[in-house]
């Protein structure tokens, strides 16, 4: 008697989550191109952090973020790793973001018993995600 061993893959297993990590890369990409080039708001949060972890300041009304990241951060005052550490945590969030619309336009879509195939359902979170960036 012969065994038959099931050798089918499932189709494109490894690029189930590709979408994320390209977010996840693209968001990383923009956050430091932005942090290089034109500093903005986010050089001036990476500063207030350095005089929070120096004890030169308290932490503002909306704590969350500069608590957070100091946390994650070992309270450090180097002005290089938390540029790091605020466009890990900053491209964290925005993939988040992405992730979660696309999870409520597949259980819509259920919900409705609208079909939509992948590439519908890509182009329709992306075009939300770009939609819903903030702009300053």
């Amino acid at each position: 008697m012969v065994t038959q061993v099931n050798t089918k893959k499932t189709s494109h297993s490894h690029l189930k989550h590709l979408d994320l990590l390209l977010v996840f890369i693209g968001s990383v990409g923009i956050f430091s191109f932005v942090i290089l080039k034109f500093g903005g708001d986010i050089k001036f949060n990476i500063q207030q952090l350095i005089e929070i972890n120096n004890g030169e300041l308290s932490y503002p009304p909306n704590f969350l973020f500069f608590l957070f990241t100091s946390f994650i951060s070992g309270f450090s005052t180097n002005s290089n790793y938390l540029s790091f550490v605020v466009v890990v945590i900053l491209s964290s969030s925005v993939t988040a973001k992405y992730f979660l619309t696309k999870r409520i336009i597949i259980n819509n879509s259920y919900v409705n018993n609208i079909l939509l195939n992948k590439r519908k359902l890509l182009f329709i979170s992306l075009a939300y995600y770009i939609v819903c960036l903030p702009c300053r």
